[in-house]
C-alpha cells in the first residue's frame, strides 16, 4: 500500500523468479564445514535472502548448502568475489573433493 495524500492506493507489484544456488561437496567434518562456511556468508555480508545446509542422506561425508537469491546478478557476483577463492581452498582443506556450484533458476 501506499499512501498519496490521504489516500491509500495499492502500490505496484513486481514478481521475480527466485535464484538459488546448490553448494556440494564430500567432506570429512560437516560441522566444520558447515561453520567455515557461514562464517564466509556472514563476513561478505552477502545479499543471501535464505540458507539452509545439511548432509545428504546416502552419504555420510556430503554436505551441501541451498542459497536463495534475489537475482542470479547477486548469486554470481557473491561467487565472483576473492573471498570466495579463500573459502574454497579453505573447505578443500579437509574434503574429499573441491565444492560444486549449480546456479539454479525458475523461470
Amino acid at each position: 500500500m501506499i499512501k498519496e495524500g490521504d489516500q491509500w492506493k495499492i502500490g505496484r507489484v513486481v514478481l521475480s523468479p527466485m535464484v538459488k544456488t546448490m553448494i556440494y561437496q564430500k567432506t570429512r567434518d560437516f560441522s566444520e564445514w558447515q561453520s567455515i562456511l557461514r562464517g564466509f556468508l556472514f563476513q561478505a555480508g552477502s545479499s543471501v535472502l535464505a540458507q539452509e545446509s545439511g548432509q545428504t542422506a546416502d552419504d555420510s561425508q556430503g554436505a551441501y548448502a541451498i542459497l536463495t537469491w534475489s537475482s542470479m546478478d547477486a548469486a554470481k557476483s557473491f561467487f565472483a568475489r576473492d573471498g570466495w577463492q579463500d573459502t574454497v581452498e579453505t573447505l578443500s582443506s579437509g574434503a574429499v573433493q573441491p565444492p560444486s556450484v549449480l546456479f539454479i533458476e525458475n523461470k
